[in-house]
């Protein structure tokens, strides 16, 4: 059974995927980094932070 996703800051509709799905998606409309894991049971959308740069320090 496909699933769809929304984003949880704008609502905006994302992707549609099935159970095993496990994701990382920006959303067009806000622009925030989107984690998507759909399993079985659920289907969770939670902002997920984007990975910091690391300075040189040379």
């Amino acid at each position: 059974m496909k699933a769809y996703v929304c984003c949880p800051q704008c609502g905006y509709k994302l992707c549609k995927g099935e159970s095993g799905s496990d994701v990382d998606i920006l959303c067009p409309r806000c622009g925030k980094l989107v984690r998507v894991i759909i399993t079985q049971d659920e289907v969770r959308a939670t902002p997920a932070e984007p990975p910091k740069k690391v300075k040189d320090t040379l």
